[in-house]
């Protein structure tokens, strides 16, 4: 369970489709601004940033997840 819970993580935080099309532009998430730097405003350095700390969370939640399924290198 947790594994899928992890995998469907991962699939929706990359997702910025959805929430524009139910929330708007009233409500905004990670990768609805990163595309919005980059598109809009072509601000690079702050997309690549915020880009950064996506990959950061996705990691802190990749690492607990193994920790807490023993989950080891192979």
């Amino acid at each position: 369970i947790m594994v899928g819970a992890f995998l469907t993580f991962v699939l929706c935080i990359g997702d910025y489709i959805t929430p524009q099309i139910l929330g708007g532009n009233n409500e905004l998430v990670m990768p609805q601004l990163v595309m919005m730097q980059i598109g809009r405003r072509g601000d690079f350095p702050l997309a690549s940033a915020l880009s950064i700390i996506l990959m950061a969370v996705v990691t802190i939640a990749y690492l607990a997840c193994a920790r807490w399924l023993k989950i080891e290198r192979a």
